[in-house]
């Protein structure tokens, strides 16, 4: 008798995959993917920046060395530099990330209609939130300066009499970075981060504008003007006010920068021109007030924004920017920078007293 051997072939019922737990997966893969990315254009834009900065430098002090440039035009050069280090570091670092991502453009860099009282009314709103930044920041400055801690850079003014160099500073200032960190921050950033929530994209986005700024001076007026501008184009869907408020917000600055360095030339007193900025602020200020009111009678949307429809809760995303390698690295060179920046402007302040 053959003894054949019997095969016997149980199948076991594949275990069950809970659709939930895949999504969950996929969607912490897509952001931590988005994350490292914007934390990359970070680095390369840090990168950038940092070997304009020191062209920058080099060309100037080889000009002055060279005697090449006249007394009263000497800070072209830097100026100008300075705009294409921005531009270069931080504008073109925005379009290739946006093209690296495969995000359309039009979907990153919006530009809805907009009617010209809306965006009025918007420009004004933000123009006056920066004022109050400044403010904010200045109590900060002084609060820190009382307990021991001096972080003010008291540069000298890059401005002079000379209508050419004004220009190009205005340009250079107040044009130029309205149109390259927008592209970046407010467009790439906040572009990109948008569909995990409004808010969650609107304070990263805004984090990193202002330690992007890296100087302590600076961080938290710039993190302010960050909110603002992205509030400004998640409610119009259109980067038009932002560039406009940012500019804006430079230019006054530019402008009251030339008025003190050339008051004596203007036949005008330190305190007329003091008297003049918190007349116009306050006047602007008023008209912001009512632009508010305006808003949200006509519009219950004035101050909503769009929340996260995955299931990824608030927690698992932070964490998941947080534990972002190319965050953290970014992050951590960025206050590098701050603290270099802040130790050589001091060493060199004490070496020309």
């Amino acid at each position: 008798m053959n003894n054949t051997e019997k095969s016997y072939n149980f199948e076991y019922p594949a275990p069950a995959v809970d659709p939930e737990v895949v999504r969950f997966n996929e969607e912490k893969k897509q952001l931590r993917g988005t994350c490292n990315t914007v934390g990359l254009m970070m680095l390369i834009a840090i990168a950038v920046f940092f070997t304009f900065s020191m062209i920058v430098a080099m060309i100037y002090y080889i000009l002055l060395g060279t005697g090449t440039l006249p007394s009263h035009l000497d800070s072209i050069p830097e100026n100008i530099i300075g705009g294409l280090a921005n531009v270069a570091a931080i504008g073109i670092c925005g379009i290739v990330f946006i093209k690296l991502s495969k995000m359309k453009m039009s979907d990153v860099l919006v530009f809805e209609k907009i009617n010209a009282r809306r965006l009025l009314a918007v420009v004004v709103i933000g123009f006056t939130g920066c004022m109050v930044a400044n403010l904010l920041d200045n109590l900060f400055l002084s609060n820190t300066y009382s307990l021991g801690i001096d972080l003010y850079l008291d540069y000298e003014s890059p401005v002079s009499n000379s209508f050419l160099e004004i220009v190009v500073y205005f340009i250079a200032t107040a044009i130029v970075p309205a149109f390259s960190e927008e592209i970046l921050f407010r467009g790439a950033v906040l572009g990109s981060l948008r569909k995990y929530g409004d808010a969650f994209a609107i304070f990263v986005s805004s984090a990193l504008f202002g330690l992007f700024h890296a100087n302590f001076e600076q961080i938290p007026f710039a993190f302010i003007v960050g909110l603002i501008d992205s509030w400004a184009v998640v409610y119009t869907n259109s980067m038009l006010p932002a560039i406009i408020i940012h500019a804006a917000n430079n230019g006054f600055s530019v402008i009251c920068d030339v008025i003190y360095t050339n008051a004596d030339a203007l036949g005008i007193s330190e305190t007329t021109v003091d008297s003049l900025y918190f007349i116009f602020v306050a006047i602007v200020a008023v008209l912001a007030i009512f632009a508010i009111i305006r808003i949200s009678r006509n519009d219950k949307n004035f101050m909503k924004f769009k929340g996260y429809d995955g299931i990824l809760d608030r927690k698992t995303r932070t964490k998941m920017l947080v534990t972002s390698p190319t965050i953290i690295i970014s992050i951590v060179m960025l206050l590098a920078e701050t603290y270099l920046i802040i130790y050589r402007f001091k060493l060199w302040t004490d070496m020309t007293l």
